[in-house]
């Protein structure tokens, strides 16, 4: 092998070296930003702000937290949300025997603010990050 052929040969190894410490460092930088999966039921969606203050007072009189965020030009009415499917799955129960549909969903992000704000259960907040 001649000179040309191994400083060729060991510039390609240096490269895919630095290539995998590079991908190495930026995966664990990366992963510093935790995923999170918010539940909740989601009881409608409204197109009359007076039509969602009615689900969320019914809801209420319950005994349920209700929060509402607008999507598309809608409201939309979630309750029950919480980092624990199970909670968000109990709460369907008690739903159900008071003739109130859901819809189970689930929000993952990895955004800090909107982990944060799950995190902290400032609700409030998750509600505006989630409105277009």
């Amino acid at each position: 092998m001649n000179k040309t052929s191994a400083s060729v040969f060991l510039a390609i190894i240096l490269d895919l070296i630095f290539a995998f410490l590079f991908l190495v460092l930026l995966s664990q930088w990366k992963g510093g930003e935790e995923e999170i999966t918010l539940h909740m039921n989601q009881i409608g969606m409204f197109k009359e702000t007076t039509n969602s203050m009615a689900c969320i007072e019914k809801l209420e009189g319950l005994g349920y937290e209700a929060f509402s965020y607008t999507k598309d030009d809608l409201i939309i009415v979630v309750t029950s949300l919480s980092l624990n499917e199970e909670e968000t799955l109990e709460a369907q129960k008690i739903l159900s025997e008071n003739q109130i549909s859901y819809i189970l969903k689930k929000v993952t992000s990895t955004g800090k603010q909107f982990n944060e704000a799950v995190t902290k259960g400032d609700m409030k907040l998750v509600m505006e990050l989630m409105s277009d």
